[in-house]
């Protein structure tokens, strides 16, 4: 299963994937290694962090070796990280799309910055990456290079990469996400005294950060047709939307927000709108599921694959979309999504093939 070789003797987990500010390859990562924390024997990994005490206020570890360098950040993971894997004769296993020098275990989550931002590579030419920047040129070809196995959230995404980084097919995995950890999540309904009017009026909601695909400009259209409905959105969004956001009273910028006002308002929306032009499988649609809300999302390949028949989908580029014409619409059960996914399962695959790596696929 993996490429001939030495084995490597231990897999070393970049542990500032653990304790960077939390989007989604931060849950990502925190999730998968709690849980490889059980699963794997003492001595198969280690977690190397620039700051124990930071990775300490977020988990405990027992099974997996806890490893403080403090070396200058700047050259942190391109250089300081890399040298110790080769010199301790390890693979680095890493969650958020990059990939270092050394052999390893990589998160590649998706291709967005060629297949939305950068070019079309249809006719199947492998230079065309240069005009998504040439920093991300380099992680690819690191990647092509260096990855013993590819990790990706959706067989959508795992089609793309074998078509763009023409990588064998069984070196690219697919390790979907999951979604449990809302359940530990308690509501903070004090989000409704920040704003009352939620409270008392119907409201749409959407969460997510502010780059173009996230399509955000979709829910300014969708406030200034819909004028006797409420839409807030949470998150950075209002810094970076490519559109002309429009003054309105039933638009509502909330800001970035703790997990517990998320999903107080996931909680008590009319429907949840993920109008994302491209994802590698995403996390808000699952976690607005499992909240018992409507789901409305994009009709694109990756959220047929991941949401079935659970929610409803329009067209991310149709801001005259009748919400409650859609709404109207059948769905099934969302444990017919849920049961699905889940970080035990995710965190299972990844222990498979850390123990396959180190030859003890046995234990």
């Amino acid at each position: 299963m993996f490429a001939g070789g030495k084995r490597p003797e231990k897999i070393v987990i970049n542990g500032n994937d653990l304790v960077r500010e939390m989007d989604g390859m931060t849950r990502v990562a925190t999730e998968i290694v709690r849980r490889l924390d059980h699963l794997l024997p003492p001595g198969c990994a280690e977690v190397v962090v620039k700051d124990k005490t930071a990775l300490a206020a977020i988990m405990e570890l027992k099974n997996i070796k806890v490893i403080q360098r403090k070396w200058p950040m700047a050259k942190w993971e391109l250089i300081h990280l890399d040298l110790y894997c080769m010199l301790d004769h390890a693979w680095e296993l890493r969650f958020r799309n990059r990939a270092g020098r050394a052999k390893g275990i990589y998160y590649l989550h998706d291709l967005i910055p060629i297949t939305f931002y950068g070019a079309d590579f249809a006719d199947g030419k492998k230079d065309t990456v240069k005009t998504a920047g040439k920093q991300y040129e380099r992680n690819l070809r690191r990647m092509k290079k260096n990855a013993e196995k590819i990790v990706t959230v959706s067989e959508y995404s795992k089609q793309e990469i074998l078509r763009y980084l023409d990588v064998e097919k069984d070196r690219v995995v697919v390790v979907p996400n999951g979604w449990e950890h809302y359940e530990e999540i308690e509501p903070n309904e004090r989000i409704f005294e920040k704003f009352p009017k939620l409270k008392e009026e119907p409201y749409f909601f959407s969460l997510g950060g502010i780059s173009p695909h996230k399509n955000f400009g979709l829910i300014c259209k969708l406030a200034k047709s819909n004028k006797n409905a409420n839409f807030v959105i949470a998150g950075d969004v209002n810094r970076g939307l490519e559109t002309e956001v429009p003054d309105l009273k039933n638009l509502i910028f909330t800001g970035r927000l703790t997990d517990g006002e998320i999903k107080a308002l996931m909680e008590g929306c009319r429907a949840f709108i993920f109008p994302s032009l491209a994802e590698g499988m995403g996390l808000p649609h699952l976690e607005a599921l499992s909240c018992g809300a409507d789901v409305l999302v994009s009709d694109i390949p990756v959220m047929h694959e991941v949401c079935g028949g659970s929610v409803r989908y329009f067209d991310p580029r149709n801001g005259e979309v009748d919400l409650e014409t859609l709404l109207a619409e059948q769905v099934e059960l969302p444990q017919k999504v849920l049961e699905r996914f889940s970080w035990d399962l995710a965190a299972e695959k990844i222990s498979n093939l850390i123990l396959e790596a180190l030859g003890r696929g046995e234990q």
